[in-house]
């Protein structure tokens, strides 16, 4: 079945509608990114910033939890014990039980706080006098606050103050006041958990913040005022942190959080190049793939006009053989061949004629079989002069007839090469007859066969 040949235009058509439909669209997709890359930094950067508050808020949330049910054990221990030795006894295993907190003050507004020191600790009478005046202090200048978090106690929901307390050696401690609700009838009672910040922040931060288990992000806790820092998850020579957020249960304290090695915007500016960088090379990509689509329909188009092109020069080349052939047997039919040597010239001509013909298709079966892969052009050794000989006598009596005048000069000895027979008669063809078709009014040919620098030469010259 014979192969059906594409529409002219087929593949520009269809170069034009991949160009756009693929390479416009995500050539103004890239443009559109870098005319908008401010925006998408501002959203990328949102994005980081959400993440590492999320972060913030999962360690608040777990060490208020922590604190959290340190007061409610303190406070069910007070409610629950009616003696003063066993309450005392109760709260200094909850001393031991949690190492950050170091001591207890237990009382009301009205009578003096009671202090509870953990075993093995002490606290000096300057000191211990120095915590009951922060409590006083706290209840006469927070009342409205104190009374807001026995509120809440009331409906439910166990809530702390932080009392403003240094402690005389400057260590890093924490008075963590909240109320414990009582019987019907009875006042209420306080406590203040005093808590060493370092060792809290070591069981209700670092902890949790390990068991995220992010190298990328560096965290850090810092006692404030004075920007003291007391944790630090990693060394990182750049102490500047994104975020800050102060603790919920503890708000002399700051958490901070910063991501490893760089910046918000410095990470947003990175990732925002990134990704313009693999845009671009996308577009690069499609840019070549183009080109090499449209170097390759111009390919397909050069070699369908080269095969439009060949048709038409064998549609020649076969003329050319055949119109001698048709001249020669109408002067044999019409008896103009004259004598019988005539004749047989004539018939001569018609053989080699017909031989040519026969050749030159055969040449055609090759050059198909070539473009195929199937045979390669055999090169032999061939007498250069014998090749014209034989096509001149084939060509003289259609140029005598054409009344043109053949001028020869060729070099001794005959060069012998390495050629194509058949394609050496068919160029050598090619040539008289393109100086026959341009010699319209001097019809003079003619025609050298000479050495020429290690080179030989064939010429076919005309008037034309």
């Amino acid at each position: 079945m014979a192969k059906k040949s594409l529409p002219s235009g087929f593949f520009s058509k269809w170069t034009t509608i991949l160009v756009a439909t693929i390479f416009f669209p995500l050539f103004s997709y890239t443009v559109s990114q870098w005319l908008n890359r401010d925006r998408a930094e501002q959203i990328i950067e949102s994005i980081y910033d959400r993440q590492l508050r999320s972060v913030l808020f999962t360690m608040n949330r777990y060490s208020w939890e922590v604190c959290h049910g340190w007061m409610e054990q303190v406070s069910a221990v007070v409610v629950s014990q009616d003696s003063a030795q066993q309450r005392a006894d109760a709260l200094q295993t909850i001393l031991k039980r949690y190492p950050p907190v170091k001591a207890l003050l237990l009382g009301s507004s009205m009578h003096p706080a009671w202090l509870i020191v953990k075993e093995g600790g002490s606290v000096s009478e300057r000191e211990a006098a120095a915590l009951r005046i922060a409590w006083h202090t706290f209840f006469l200048q927070s009342a409205e606050e104190v009374e807001q978090v026995l509120h809440h106690a009331q409906e439910g929901y166990l809530h702390s103050l932080s009392i403003p307390w240094a402690p005389a050696d400057g260590s890093a401690m924490s008075l963590l006041l909240f109320p414990i609700l009582r019987e019907y009838g009875l006042d209420p009672l306080f406590a203040a958990m005093i808590i060493d910040q370092r060792s809290c922040i070591d069981v209700a931060v670092a902890h949790k913040f390990r068991e995220l288990n992010d190298r990328d992000l560096i965290f850090a806790v810092a006692a404030m005022p004075g920007d003291r820092l007391l944790y630090l998850s990693q060394p990182d020579p750049n102490t500047d942190f994104e975020i800050a957020e102060k603790m919920w249960v503890l708000p002399d304290l700051e958490m901070r959080i910063k991501i490893r090695g760089a910046t918000l915007g410095q990470l947003v500016n990175k990732r925002i190049r990134t990704n313009l960088r693999f845009l671009a090379a996308i577009n690069l990509l499609a840019l070549l793939g183009a080109l090499f689509l449209f170097r390759s329909v111009r390919s397909y188009m050069a070699a369908a006009r080269m095969k439009t092109d060949f048709v038409a020069n064998v549609s020649h080349e076969l003329r050319t053989p055949l119109a001698l052939i048709q001249m020669h047997a109408e002067l044999l039919k019409m008896g103009r061949a004259g004598t019988a040597q005539k004749q047989r010239q004539y018939y001569d001509t018609i053989y080699r004629e017909s031989v040519r013909l026969g050749r030159l298709i055969d040449n055609i079966l090759d050059f198909s079989r070539m473009e195929s892969g199937i045979k390669e052009s055999g090169l032999q050794p061939v007498n250069l002069a014998e090749v014209v000989r034989d096509t001149l006598a084939t060509y003289r009596i259609q140029l005598q007839e054409d009344g043109f005048r053949l001028q020869e000069d060729w070099d001794h000895p005959a060069p012998v090469i390495n050629a194509h027979q058949g394609l050496l008669q068919q160029a050598l063809t090619n040539l008289l007859d393109n100086a026959v078709k341009f010699s319209p009014t001097v019809k003079e040919i003619g025609l050298r066969l000479y050495h020429s620098d290690g080179e030989v030469v064939l010429e076919v010259s005309d008037k034309g």
